[in-house]
């Protein structure tokens, strides 16, 4: 009789001792899960950039085909830039730039004989598509103000007015890789200007059209 009083604990105490067993298991597989899950979560982690970073860099001068002023004279604007490559796709940089040619200011009462000068500059950021091939598209766009004002054509005195105003100038381009660290390329941009007040000049007198030619130096 005394032998089968542990016999009998041992029976009524299997089913409690089962279930803890199996609490502890599923708690188990509870940790596992989560913790699977937020190693999913990481894996599935999407970045802009890849690690390790590969960083370039170039600088570059641009030339610009474009009417210009109130009779739409074809004109050429000159403009350099320093950019910083990103994973070999995305630039950010700076830019600046001005008209090259003499362009004949608007009549002004009791003025003659000025020219037209137009300077601006900011940030230009760009995509390159597929960058180490022989040839490859970059599109971009440069944000920033600019300024413009008459002078005499011997530069000896200025019209007392200068004009501030916002530049946006989106472009497309097709790059050629020459040799390695050196690059040229064509494309089509166009000037949006907002806010030119400069007596004789409007909005549209800045804005429009470019075809361009650029060459660039650095670490591609």
């Amino acid at each position: 009789m005394k032998s089968f009083i542990p016999i009998l604990l041992l029976l009524l105490s299997w089913p409690l001792f089962s279930q803890q067993q199996s609490t502890k298991a599923d708690s188990s597989r509870t940790e596992t899960m989560l913790a699977d899950s937020v190693e999913a979560d990481v894996q599935h982690e999407k970045n802009l950039l890849h690690t390790p970073v590969h960083h370039g860099f170039y600088g570059a001068l641009e030339t610009k085909s474009a009417s210009i002023g109130p009779s739409a004279t074809n004109s050429l604007l000159t403009s350099a830039q320093a950019g910083w490559i990103l994973n070999r796709k995305y630039v950010i940089g700076l830019k600046i730039g001005g008209l090259a040619s003499r362009v004949k200011a608007p009549p002004l009462p009791q003025i003659n004989g000025l020219i037209l000068i137009q300077n601006y500059g900011g940030l230009y950021l760009s995509y390159v598509h597929n960058s180490p091939k022989l040839a490859h598209l970059e599109i971009g766009s440069l944000f920033g103000l600019g300024q413009v004002f008459y002078r005499d054509a011997e530069y000896r005195a200025r019209y007392k007015q200068i004009d501030a105003y916002l530049i946006i100038e989106p472009g497309v381009a097709v790059i050629l890789n020459i040799v390695p660290g050196f690059r040229l390329g064509g494309g089509l941009s166009y000037r949006y200007t907002d806010r030119v007040n400069l007596i004789g000049l409007t909005d549209a007198d800045l804005s429009g059209i470019s075809v361009n030619l650029i060459a660039k130096i650095g670490k591609f």
